[in-house]
């Protein structure tokens, strides 16, 4: 049986709502797994974006994460800054190397333990939210500074280090940030990551740069420069995708006011648990990853992709796979959404998946009984939407009550 493909749009393409993915995406994926789009230097890739197909790519090792391999998708003009080393860009067994280094830190039992200071936290942030004149932007005032607490206390920086990140993570994470600025910036955050690393070789605490300082720097394991590399590479991914994943869901239950009054009227733990699963299905931060470069033939949906042609993973339409999750567009938090893909699939699953949803269990729980008529001091249309970033979110997010 021949596949026949849809027609080729040019990636990315706008959402249209914000709260859910393109609709090109699902008319293609009902149309066939995978898909071909134009990027944005005129090169073609495919686009994979039903559920099963998803998984299927991302544990398959002929599809690599490797940037430097030709023919791997960029989606905007390529940066000349060195960034660092990421777990996300690398292969096995390199890849497995060091992400078994770090495995132990983000245990789900050691991020458990991490929820009571996470529950402080967010007890203190909404004391600051309910302090405030009305409206009061909850991006600013909790989505940004929750992630950048917990990280921070998980990787045992002091504030100053984490402050400064905080004030330049979007800039960090942009996918077309100003060179100038963003060298600048990572010049100063990786001599701050530096002095800090070696530092806490000399004294170390109990924190999870101590440990790589300590257990793994020499003896043939890692290099100072690679213990610094590590501890930046988790600053980054344990704040941006978690800090809009958390404004998003917000969002979320605001456009949905039944859904929180459900939630409020019982916020145990059990059913937070449920919701938030569900809240990250239904709103899935990262947009434009992972990407992959095949390095073999491989068949996909009854497709060839050959060796060298880029792939763009699309765990947000995946997870609107109606196949998979019956009324995919509809906000349900009492479905059983623990088989989504919000934090990927595979090797490259998130290291940090236990601690995001910690963080996410205990904001959502305490909106729902501190704040239950919450409700949008805007228009979504007036949102400030980040469109153009790897991971999607919002840039303020201003509430009443």
């Amino acid at each position: 049986m021949t596949t026949v493909l849809p027609e080729e749009p040019r990636f990315p393409v706008p959402r249209g709502c914000p709260l859910h993915p393109p609709p090109c995406y699902s008319n293609q994926r009902r149309r066939g797994p995978v898909s071909r789009v134009t990027l944005w230097n005129g090169a073609r890739a495919w686009v994979v974006s039903r559920y099963e197909e998803v998984r299927s790519v991302l544990r398959d090792e002929r599809f690599s994460a490797d940037p430097t391999r030709p023919g791997f998708p960029e989606v905007a003009p390529a940066v000349p800054v060195a960034r660092g080393l990421s777990l996300v860009n690398l292969d096995p067994p390199e890849h497995r190397h060091y992400r078994l280094t770090l495995s132990r830190g983000f245990l789900p039992r050691a991020m458990e333990a991490q929820r009571p200071a996470v529950r402080a936290d967010v007890g203190r942030l909404l004391d600051r939210v309910c302090g405030d004149g009305r409206p009061s932007d909850l991006v600013a005032r909790l989505a940004v500074p929750l992630p950048a607490l917990t990280i921070s206390r998980v990787l045992g920086l002091p504030s100053g280090v984490r402050l400064f990140f905080e004030r330049h993570s979007a800039l960090i994470q942009a996918t077309e940030p100003d060179p100038a600025l963003l060298a600048g910036v990572l010049g100063e955050l990786r001599m701050a990551m530096t002095a800090l690393v070696c530092d806490r070789r000399e004294q170390p605490a109990d924190d999870v740069i101590s440990r790589l300082a300590v257990e793994h720097w020499g003896a043939d394991r890692l290099s100072r420069d690679e213990v610094v590399a590590l501890a930046t590479m988790v600053l980054l991914a344990g704040h941006e995708t978690t800090s809009n994943t958390v404004a998003l869901s917000l969002l979320a239950l605001l456009r949905h006011p039944d859904q929180l009054a459900w939630l409020a009227e019982d916020p145990s733990e059990a059913r937070v648990a449920v919701a938030v699963e569900e809240l990250l299905r239904y709103t899935t931060a990262a947009q434009f990853f992972p990407r992959r470069v095949a390095v073999a033939d491989v068949e996909v949906g009854g497709v060839r992709i050959r060796a060298g042609e880029g792939v763009l993973v699309l765990l947000g339409p995946a997870n609107r796979d109606e196949d998979v999750f019956p009324d995919p567009d509809t906000l349900d938090l009492t479905r059983n959404s623990r088989r989504h893909l919000a934090f990927g699939h595979g090797v490259h699953q998130c290291l940090g998946h236990a601690l995001a949803r910690v963080e996410l269990q205990e904001v959502v729980g305490a909106v729902a009984r501190r704040l239950p008529a919450l409700r949008l001091a805007t228009e979504v249309g007036e949102l400030d939407f980040k469109d153009d970033g790897f991971v999607y979110g919002i840039r303020a997010l201003p509430v009443t009550w």
